[in-house]
C-alpha cells in the first residue's frame, strides 16, 4: 500500500507499507511523475514514511532505483523514515548509491529528519511536515 500527497508547497508526503507488489508500482510511478513534472522548475522535497515497510523484493528494488534516477534532477532532498531493520537500511543505502542519488537520506528518528528537510523547507512546509509525521504517530 502507498500514498503520495502534495498538500503544501514543494513538500511531497509519501507513505509505503509492505508488501509492495509490482502491479501497484504503475500508479505510484504515475503519481510521483505528475508531481515531479509540475514541480520541475522549483524542485521538490520528499518525506517518505517507510516504518511500515521492510526489505523489498529484487524486482521492486530495481524499479525504485530507476524511478530515483528519473527524479534525481528535480529532487532537492528526500528523507526516508525507517524502522529498526538494519538490513532494510542497507538495502536503501545500496539503492541510493546505485541510483547516483546524493540528495536522499535515511533516518530512524523524526528529529534529525525534520532538521535536515527543514533547512530547505518554507515555514508552511515545515509545519505540514510536522503534521504528516504526527498523523503517522512519529511525533
Amino acid at each position: 500500500m502507498w500514498t503520495i500527497e502534495q498538500r503544501v508547497g514543494r513538500l511531497v508526503e509519501i507513505q509505503v507499507v509492505s508488501p509492495i507488489l509490482m502491479p501497484e508500482l504503475v500508479g505510484f510511478g504515475q503519481r510521483i511523475g505528475e508531481i515531479a513534472a509540475r514541480l520541475a522548475r522549483s524542485g521538490f522535497i520528499t518525506c517518505t514514511d517507510l516504518t511500515g515497510a521492510n526489505i523489498l523484493p529484487p524486482d521492486v528494488a530495481e524499479w525504485f532505483i530507476r524511478l530515483m534516477q528519473r527524479d534525481n534532477p528535480v529532487l532537492e532532498r528526500g528523507a526516508f523514515l525507517i524502522g529498526t531493520s538494519a538490513v532494510f537500511a542497507l538495502q536503501l543505502e545500496r539503492m541510493f548509491k546505485q541510483s547516483s542519488s546524493h540528495t536522499r537520506r535515511t533516518f530512524r528518528e523524526p528529529g534529525p529528519l525534520l532538521a535536515w528537510l527543514g533547512e530547505l523547507a518554507t515555514p508552511a512546509e515545515r509545519d505540514r511536515l510536522r503534521r504528516f509525521l504526527a498523523e503517522n504517530g512519529h511525533l
